[in-house]
């Protein structure tokens, strides 16, 4: 905690807002534990600083300073952390560390590395996932098979020609027994097949479980890359504030800032959006929101979207980028279109504006909520057509490209995640 001090007060003249901090870290997230490394003095003074920290749900980990011969102070809680954080990594999705410190970037590869074992176990377990399916499908073809043989052959023998009123009753008593036992047989297959169909539906959502979870993790590897590029910076920034050459960083820091702080609203945004409709739609819907999503009209679209902009080009890829602002290498998160000045921005499907307005780095947005978690994003618009709650129809014009040249910025969102625009788009 000492660290973030002393950076803040040698680099930005001011104190942290350590709550603040917390706030931002956690960021809607299930919050679990909050570990603060500090520093007590033979003096005591320190005390009301761990204790407010302790009121705002931070756990102190306190060490005492020590003084060595010759008037040497330390008190280091480098192995404290990474023993904390490795400790603690197995048991929740997202460790984030705060620190001033550029010397944690090894601890952030090794995490990452249990990130990508957990990858390889959940791809090992969609395998294993995918062969039982087929399995299923086997034998629920072979059930489906056998029934339908039971029911012609019942079928039959009401059907076959009897001439005389005795044989008719010698016949049925020599088949009603048979269809009788034919009859089981098709009840036993029906049952068969009911619990076939729940295993492979069981079968089905675990694997849309696993797939949702290794987005998430790829989403965050790319999250990571940027944190140890940020590290790196405040690394060179603490030796540079030495050599009074640290402006050129320090923009670098807050044009990353400043980008980040404006994904995070939009972010913020979506997830308020559906906070929303989950309150709207309370029943049973854990259970069939990934299914949902699979099957709603909007995920069938998948390839066969068009881009907002007719004849738009595309100018900058989704993914690892370069951010000449921050002079940093980002996760971008959609694609730059580019367009002639006032061109019609169009939506790419049916939906709902869930918001239109001005949001910092983005300029003029528009939202678009095309249902079942699904979000359209169309930002640096000239001007914007459609209001807050309005319908819109697929192809319906939404804004107006700007005549300053800026072009297009577009994303697609599942939930709060990003996906790549050009797997949903006709190029």
């Amino acid at each position: 905690m000492s660290n973030l001090q002393f950076q803040a007060k040698n680099l930005y003249h001011s104190k942290v807002n350590f709550q603040e901090v917390l706030k931002q870290a956690v960021a809607g997230r299930k919050f679990i534990r909050a570990f603060g490394y500090v520093v007590r003095t033979k003096t005591g003074e320190e005390t009301p600083f761990f204790d407010a920290l302790s009121k705002i749900g931070i756990e102190t980990r306190v060490r005492d300073l020590q003084e060595w011969y010759g008037g040497a102070k330390k008190a280091d809680w480098d192995v404290g952390i990474v023993i904390d954080a490795i400790r603690t990594a197995p048991g929740v999705d997202v460790v984030i560390l705060c620190s001033g410190d550029g010397d944690f970037i090894p601890l952030v590869e090794y995490l990452k590395n249990m990130g990508k074992k957990r990858l390889i176990e959940l791809q090992k377990t969609v395998v294993a996932l995918e062969a039982r399916q087929k399995a299923l499908y086997e034998k629920i073809d072979f059930q489906e098979r056998g029934v339908r043989r039971y029911l012609t052959t019942i079928q039959k023998s009401y059907q076959e020609p009897v001439t005389e009123p005795f044989h008719f009753l010698d016949h049925e008593r020599l088949e009603a027994p048979r269809r009788k036992v034919l009859g089981n047989r098709v009840d036993l297959g029906l049952q068969e097949l009911e619990i076939l169909r729940a295993d492979l539906f069981d079968a089905h959502q675990l694997e849309i479980k696993i797939q949702e979870e290794k987005q998430q993790l790829a989403y965050l590897f790319q999250t990571l890359k940027e944190q140890e590029s940020v590290l790196e910076l405040n690394r060179q920034l603490q030796v540079d504030v030495l050599r009074k050459k640290q402006n050129e960083k320090m923009t670098q820091l807050k044009n990353y800032r400043k980008l980040k702080n404006a994904e995070a609203q939009v972010e913020a945004l979506i997830k308020d959006f559906s906070a929303r409709v989950e309150l709207e739609r309370s029943v049973e819907m854990e259970k069939g929101v990934s299914q949902a999503m699979i099957q709603s009209p909007f995920f069938k679209l998948k390839g066969h979207l068009c881009l907002p902009v007719v004849g738009g080009k595309i100018l900058s890829a989704f993914g690892k980028s370069y951010d000449p602002l921050s002079g940093l290498t980002i996760f971008k998160k959609g694609i730059d279109v580019l367009a002639a000045g006032k061109e019609k921005v169009k939506a790419i499907s049916v939906g709902k504006i869930a918001y239109s307005g001005e949001m910092p780095h983005y300029g003029k947005v528009v939202i678009i909520d095309h249902g079942d978690h699904f979000y359209s994003l169309y930002a640096h618009l000239g001007r914007t057509l459609k209001k807050t709650n309005e319908p819109v129809l697929k192809g319906e014009g939404i804004g107006l490209t700007s005549d300053s040249g800026t072009p297009l910025y577009f994303e697609i969102r599942a939930r709060n995640v990003a996906v790549n625009p050009l797997q949903w788009v006709l190029n």
